[in-house]
């Protein structure tokens, strides 16, 4: 399993344009691949266009400057007869029509083009930021937790957004090369000699230009990758810990941070930027400089008149016209793409984590129909990160329809033991069976995911969405596909009907985000209710009543004891109060089980430490 946050030192080839460009072109589905050829099509399209509209505008000159030379051409002079023009106006307003409508040609398909590739950029990006989401949310739990979630957040929006935009720059990069191989090609006809001299000239300069400007946007790449992810990371710590830091005062600390690393994102991009642009500023004197230099040297050296000189530097120069914006957004987007070189790896190594598709079973319709019992046959379990064992060589036995009671101090394993037996997390040693099929088997995956998919948990801390509460209580459904009769029912049995009732909007009441307009209590009695929602036979409650009021908590339990024996309850909890009424109940210490009570044991125990 590829690490998210996985650090090792990356080479050069790993961020090669090239070499991102292969490995996200692995990545595209066919559909796009497909889509990609005709895009290519309309990119030579284009690029013929440019070389259409270069090649008329020699004769046009000629025509202007030397009528009758024109006319005395021997290539051309067929066609003129043929057609019966002469030298009067006549055919100087046809040259003229024939070169406008090249021009005019040209730039409605160069439009297309870049229409184009604009749309097939956005549909790309659109499969592969939803992919990136899809492949990061079905990782294992252990490796979701063992990840900073502001360095994922930052990978799939703002570093989502600089590849959406490196495709873009790709495409455009693409264009651009097509461009200027095929006005290259044309410029090389109208005359060999001073198109090789422009032209070398032309590219050497880039080429300096690039070797100058690589290691810098390397280094502004990094940069802009590493304080995405920063400010991602201070925006959530400030606004996710709102009281500490009004309590404490801190305001300003979280400010200065975010001020630094803003500035230090900006600053990598202006300076990216820069190199990007400034070439334009400098080839512009440069080109006029090889213009002048060799009009001067083939006039002076290779005795070219004025009409002949003329028309061929009028062809150079449009097809140069033609050949710097080209040569220009070539370099332009290289630059960009390099700039953002980290971020797109950032991405790839999110498109390229493993993917199993039995893990996309439907909940509903695919749950596991728990028969006999849960036991664990000598299970131990350590982090991936870590030296230390959390559960020690546990055997335990859990028959269907028992109510069990977890028991233990603070860090004595009460949860991980609950991920385990849930099948969040893996054995390092030992097996786990459902029904004797051991869940954690490569071989059963669809299995392990039925067994999940047919357990209801309640956590320690529940997640509750700026949504109402019919939303909440029917997770992840839309709101007209929630049972509004079965919604009624789960809150009677979590003890919180009475309290929306009350409410103006009653079950469309927004709850604000994380549930910030609601108690402890109430949050914890609705997490309760979207378990029972759920119609699971399978109950897990991972200390799900420690907020509630004694009351509150015996009349939910009662409750939920009351739910018919096919239905089985696990419940983790501080107080041996709460698992009175449960048929057994495991005491946990250190990760290991010191003591099963009975249920007669459970209430010997709760009198002993009540007198």
């Amino acid at each position: 399993m590829q690490k998210l946050q996985k650090t090792k030192k990356f080479k050069d080839k790993e961020i090669r344009f090239i070499n991102l460009v292969i490995r996200l072109w692995k990545k595209i589905s066919t559909k796009r691949k497909i889509q990609f050829f005709l895009i290519l099509i309309l990119m030579i399209l284009s690029a013929i266009a440019e070389v259409i509209s270069i090649g008329t505008v020699i004769p046009f000159l000629s025509l202007l400057t030397n009528s009758q030379n024109f006319l005395e051409n021997n290539q051309l002079r067929y066609f003129i007869s043929f057609f019966g023009f002469d030298a009067s106006s006549n055919l100087v307003l046809l040259v003229t029509l024939v070169f406008i409508s090249s021009a005019l040609i040209s730039g409605f398909i160069r439009i297309l083009n870049l229409w184009a590739t604009y749309q097939y950029s956005c549909l790309i990006g659109c499969d592969l930021s939803s992919k990136v989401f899809k492949r990061t949310l079905y990782q294992d739990y252990e490796d979701q937790i063992s990840n900073n979630s502001s360095d994922l957040i930052a990978k799939i929006t703002s570093e989502m957004n600089l590849v959406v935009a490196t495709l873009n720059r790709s495409l455009v990069f693409l264009t651009s090369l097509i461009t200027l191989f095929f006005v290259s090609i044309t410029l090389l006809f109208i005359r060999v000699d001073l198109a090789l001299f422009i032209s070398f000239l032309l590219f050497l300069t880039y080429r300096i230009i690039v070797l100058n400007a690589n290691n810098r946007l390397l280094k502004y790449s990094k940069k802009i990758s590493r304080n995405l992810s920063l400010q991602v990371r201070n925006l959530q710590e400030s606004f996710g810990a709102i009281r500490d830091v009004i309590m404490t005062n801190n305001q300003q600390f979280y400010v200065n941070n975010y001020g630094r690393n803003e500035y230090e994102l900006r600053r990598a991009q202006a300076n990216a930027s820069f190199l990007e642009t400034f070439p334009r500023l400098l080839i512009d004197p440069i080109f006029i400089m090889i213009i002048a230099l060799s009009s001067t040297v083939f006039s002076e050296f290779f005795n070219l008149t004025s009409d002949n000189l003329i028309p061929i530097m009028g062809g150079l120069v449009l097809g140069a016209q033609r050949l710097l914006p080209s040569l220009q957004l070539t370099y332009s987007c290289w630059a960009k793409i390099k700039s953002i070189s980290y971020s797109v790896r950032n991405v790839l190594e999110l498109l390229e984590l493993p993917f199993d598709q039995n893990k996309c079973l439907s909940s509903c319709e695919n749950r596991l129909i728990f028969k006999k019992n849960i036991v664990f046959k000598n299970v131990s379990f350590k982090y991936k990160k870590s030296n230390d064992l959390i559960i020690k060589n546990i055997s335990l036995n859990i028959n269907k329809g028992e109510k069990v009671g977890i028991i233990g101090a603070t860090g004595s394993g009460k949860s991980t033991l609950l991920d385990l037996l849930i099948g969040l997390l893996k054995p390092t040693s030992g097996e786990i069976l459902v029904d004797d099929q051991n869940i954690n088997m490569d071989s059963k995956v669809k299995y392990n995911q039925k067994w999940k998919n047919s357990i209801s948990h309640v956590s320690q801390s529940i997640f509750l969405s700026d949504k109402s509460i019919s939303q909440n209580i029917g997770f992840g459904l839309k709101r007209d596909e929630i049972d509004f009769n079965e919604l009624i029912r789960v809150s009677k049995i979590a003890n919180i009907e009475k309290f929306i009732n009350k409410l103006p909007a009653k079950y469309e009441t927004i709850i604000g985000e994380k549930g910030i307009n609601l108690s402890g209590g109430q949050i914890q009695r609705i997490g309760i209710a979207r378990a029972l929602y759920d119609k699971s036979n399978i109950l897990v409650f991972d200390e799900a009543t420690s907020s509630l009021d004694n009351l509150t908590e015996k009349s939910v339990i009662k409750a939920l004891n009351s739910l018919n024996r096919e239905t089985t309850l696990i419940m983790v909890a501080h107080r041996l109060s709460t698992l009175i009424d449960c048929d057994k109940v495991f005491e946990i210490k250190n990760g290991e089980i010191i003591n099963i009570y009975g249920k007669d044991d459970i209430f010997k125990k709760l009198q002993i430490n009540n007198s």
